[in-house]
């Protein structure tokens, strides 16, 4: 058979598949494979004859043994690539790869059909792509995304890139999908649902990278895109870890507010964010078994630092000491994982935890308790802190260091006021102690302990005793209250 003749039977195999006769096609192209059998142009027409007789695999074989004969050519790639776009299964997507890695070649100087492949190639990439291919397509990526000068396709080249990014093991990982995560951002003008995924993973690495700078950029994005979930519950997070270490938990106005709409975009008031700010509110309305309840639903895999800080408070005002130490470990182990959620400097935090297992050591009081707290605050804290020395002034006076506690009694707070009252009480001197309670109840007239030493003082002054049952039954009522 001569080159006229195979030229005739290919245009007469063309002519049969335009007209949908396609065993007709089959008969001219096994012809010429009588002679060649590796034609390359018969075989490719054999592939397209085989899939219009829904003969997939003897169509599939078709376009590979073309593809044996020589992968040079375009014209067989781009049909085994069509061939498994249309019967899309888990079976072909490594060969698809393979496909669409070979047709990136080909468009090297088309950039929109470059553009396109690359897109498809990307969006089949899985976990089960061994590391070679993967490699090559974050190649790939990165060249196209660097040359692709129009904005939209850029952007949706980087999306796509996010995903393939995450199934490699790159040591700079994270840092690469900040960087790309944050160029999408920059990018987008309007919020859609499918830019949340996106927005999620961009402040979940800000967190762990740059807690500090969560506010501005939660500032930034949230006047950008307003209805993004993942902003307001960061901004949630945020205002809760800017109360941890206050003297007075009062203030929960801005928290409920953004806690609102928060949920309005959730829809879900059983989320780890809502919970904790849930229960945060309770704990400003001294409501602390309701508090305590609330922060009990929280998952053990919650990794917000803000959780154990607050359920510290909140059992150390039910005076649950031993709870307040579980709390205040637990928070401090947390804040050495790599994958804890905290928007300020872990240094500060640390010391808010130091201090409250410090003051509930002290209330506990037994030898061994005082003598831990002693060494916290030696060597976990700040020693010049007017707090520090003032606690020590407590150690010193259960310890019966009376003259000692006196050398730590500094600075002008209710604190000192506090410490003063307990050294005159102990002292006897029961008239100047009653007066340091009067005044340290004056700034906090809703503290039990406060109550209950001002009773201690008033029953040992003759012309006062019957004021000590009115101070006594005020307290209980307070402590009731805040127990419900």
């Amino acid at each position: 058979m001569d080159a006229k003749e195979i030229k005739t039977l290919l245009k007469n195999a063309r002519e049969a598949i335009r007209k949908k006769e396609f065993k007709e096609a089959l008969k001219h192209c096994k012809a010429i494979l009588s002679q060649d059998g590796n034609h390359y142009m018969a075989l490719v027409l054999i592939a397209v004859a085989a899939e219009g007789l829904e003969q997939y695999d003897q169509a599939l074989k078709a376009y590979k043994r073309a593809i044996d004969s020589d992968d040079t050519q375009l014209l067989a790639w781009q049909g085994l690539c069509s061939f498994y776009e249309k019967n899309a299964s888990t079976e072909f997507v490594q060969d698809q790869i393979d496909a669409y890695l070979r047709m990136v070649e080909f468009h090297a100087s088309d950039r929109d059909k470059r553009v396109e492949t690359v897109l498809k190639l990307g969006k089949l990439v899985d976990s089960n792509t061994n590391s070679t291919k993967l490699e090559k397509v974050v190649g790939i990526y990165r060249d196209t995304i660097k040359e692709e000068p129009d904005l939209q396709k850029k952007t949706e080249l980087q999306v796509v890139f996010i995903r393939i990014l995450k199934l490699t093991n790159a040591e700079d990982k994270n840092e690469q999908l900040q960087e790309i995560a944050k160029a999408v951002l920059d990018a987008t003008e309007k919020y859609e649902d499918s830019l949340e995924e996106i927005i999620s993973l961009y402040l979940s690495l800000v967190v762990k990278k740059n807690p500090t700078e969560m506010n501005k950029i939660c500032s930034v994005l949230y006047k950008k895109f307003p209805d993004s979930s993942s902003v307001l519950g960061y901004s949630v997070i945020i205002l809760l870890d800017s109360h941890i270490g206050e003297e007075k938990l009062c203030t929960c106005e801005e928290v409920e507010e953004k806690l609102k709409l928060y949920q309005s975009k959730t829809g879900d008031s059983g989320t780890e964010i809502s919970l904790i700010a849930q229960g945060f509110v309770a704990l400003c309305r001294k409501e602390y078994n309701s508090a305590r309840s609330i922060f009990k639903q929280v998952p053990d895999s919650c990794t917000m630092v803000c959780l154990p800080y607050f359920q510290a408070v909140t059992c150390q005002q039910l005076h649950r000491y031993d709870a307040v130490l579980i709390y205040c470990e637990h928070g401090l182990k947390l804040l050495q994982r790599k994958d804890r959620i905290l928007t300020r400097p872990s240094t500060e935090i640390s010391k808010s935890f130091h201090l409250l297992r410090v003051t509930s050591l002290v209330a506990v009081g037994d030898k061994m308790s005082l003598s831990v707290a002693m060494d916290t605050l030696e060597n976990e804290l700040d020693i010049s802190a007017d707090t520090v020395s003032l606690l020590k002034g407590h150690i010193h006076l259960k310890q019966g260091e009376i003259d000692i506690a006196k050398t730590c009694l500094v600075g002008e707070s209710v604190k000192r006021v506090v410490l003063e009252g307990l050294i005159a009480l102990h002292e006897h001197r029961f008239s100047e102690a009653a007066h340091r309670f009067e005044k340290a109840l004056k700034s906090e007239p809703e503290t039990v302990s406060h109550q209950v030493n001002l009773a201690k003082c008033l029953w040992k002054t003759e012309d006062r005793k019957q004021e000590c049952f009115t101070i006594l039954l005020k307290a209980a009522k307070t402590r009731i209250l805040t127990k419900l």
